[in-house]
């Protein structure tokens, strides 16, 4: 893996040209305009990109789907964080290191393998990569990248059939491994449309809202259109996660979406409608300009870590893991207002965060209530943990893992209780020590 990739996205043209010059027919140096809407000319700057920002020699069919470099850098750069942060989640629980290494599949890699690529890049500590298409000429060409760039063995292509489960190789793949030393993801960029028409649609309405002639897209059918478009699409890839075998063992299943409608969708007749499914959702841009294009990222698994806050930028599923409880005054909780709880675990990594763990409900007026009758054992998943910070006027608290909401919201109640009892406290205690309070206890009766 590269350790000096610069990603520095604003682009030096004159200095990228003097490294391919045949960028400079498509590039206006009075006016410092390069012609993005030109397809040969988005297929040169992207050559130039991978050669010089990833040391990777890749060659594009003008007749299939260009991709655009920094918008497929970003996800993966997700995919690193997510696994990142996954890992030190597990780590903090297990009070042990965690250092993996990581096997992951792009389902519908296109004429590069694209994620593949990258992934051998970026990705530290990856140790294996499968890329599926439905495409024979992109399963010749893929090949073809990856051989040139001495990445065969660790970077794989396989022919599918769209009718199977688009996870079933990868169910093969992971058979047999270790899942303490090995973690798992999966990625795909879908075809964003239904049809030609909507295609086309949609890309003259951006055009128009830019003002601009923007880029115009060229791809075989199988890379830009699916029944049913990007929605559909997805849907499938969560059912066939559901239907794979050993799916506990993949951290997370992600796709990309085009299309803020088809994220709302998914979340409120899909996700939502399960209040325990773990799921995020995180969105980007890949350009400095006010027009850049915005894409999102869904992720799900059927493991118990819950999303990560760092990595997650949409709102549109915060409320499911964050709960915040606004304060009168500024109100710090600390580990004496937990520890008459029974089996907690707490540590304090700064000074206004605290974590707790619990093999299960230990709070709640349910469980006292069965402690008087007979002990009682915490089921295998009622196990969880909790962060919580307090900062000025808020408290809030993170779903970190877990398998039911139901006792995030129930913890998410008991917080909210003392809370409000420590408010009580410094109200009653200011108004102790104030001058009026003072007078007031001096003035005979």
């Amino acid at each position: 893996m590269k350790n000096d990739i610069n990603f520095e996205r604003a682009l030096d043209f004159p200095l990228l040209i003097s490294k391919n010059p045949n960028l400079a027919q498509y590039y206006n140096r009075r006016l410092n305009e390069y012609d993005f809407g030109s397809n040969n000319a988005i297929i040169e700057l992207t050559q130039t990109l991978f050669e010089t920002k990833l040391g990777l020699k890749v060659r594009i069919d003008g007749s299939r789907l260009c991709p655009r470099f920094f918008n497929r850098l970003d996800y993966v750069l997700f995919i690193r964080d997510l696994l990142q942060s996954t890992s030190s989640a597990e780590a903090l629980l297990d009070e042990q290191e965690h250092q993996p290494q990581y096997i992951g599949i792009d389902v519908g890699c296109g004429q590069i393998a694209v994620y593949g690529l990258m992934c051998a890049s970026v990705i530290e500590n990856l140790k294996h990569m499968l890329c599926t298409d439905i495409d024979e000429k992109s399963i010749i060409t893929a090949t073809e990248s990856i051989v040139a760039n001495k990445l065969n063995g660790k970077v794989a292509v396989q022919h599918v059939d769209p009718g199977e489960n688009s996870f079933g190789p990868f169910a093969e793949l992971l058979s047999g491994t270790n899942d303490r030393e090995v973690a798992a993801f999966s990625m795909c960029n879908p075809p964003f449309y239904s049809s030609r028409t909507e295609m086309s649609m949609k890309n003259s309405l951006k055009r128009q809202k830019t003002n601009s002639n923007g880029e115009y897209v060229t791809g075989a059918d199988n890379e830009l259109l699916t029944s049913g478009g990007e929605l559909t699409f997805i849907r499938k890839l969560v059912r066939d996660s559901k239907s794979m075998p050993n799916n506990r063992s993949v951290k997370w299943f992600t796709s990309l979406a085009g299309n803020y409608q088809t994220v709302r969708t998914l979340i409120k007749e899909d996700f939502a409608r399960d209040p325990d499914f773990n799921f995020g959702v995180h969105s980007f841009k890949s350009g400095h300009s006010r027009n850049a294009t915005k894409r999102w990222i869904v992720y799900w698994s059927f493991g118990l870590i819950r999303p990560p806050v760092s990595v997650s930028s949409v709102d549109l599923a915060a409320s499911r893991y964050k709960h915040t409880i606004n304060c009168d005054t500024s109100v710090q909780i600390t580990e004496a207002d937990l520890n008459r709880l029974n089996d907690i675990k707490c540590k304090n990594p700064s000074g206004r965060v605290l974590l707790a763990h619990f093999p299960g409900d230990r709070w709640s007026r349910a469980y006292r209530r069965s402690l008087k009758h007979a002990a009682r054992a915490s089921q295998p998943d009622e196990e969880c943990c909790f962060k919580i910070v307090s900062s000025g006027n808020t408290v809030t608290v993170y779903w970190l893992y877990g398998a039911q909401r139901r006792i995030f919201e129930s913890f998410c109640g008991f917080m909210t209780r003392v809370v409000r009892k420590k408010e009580t406290k410094c109200a009653v205690k200011a108004s102790s020590s104030s001058p009026a309070g003072s007078n007031a206890r001096r003035r005979p009766a």
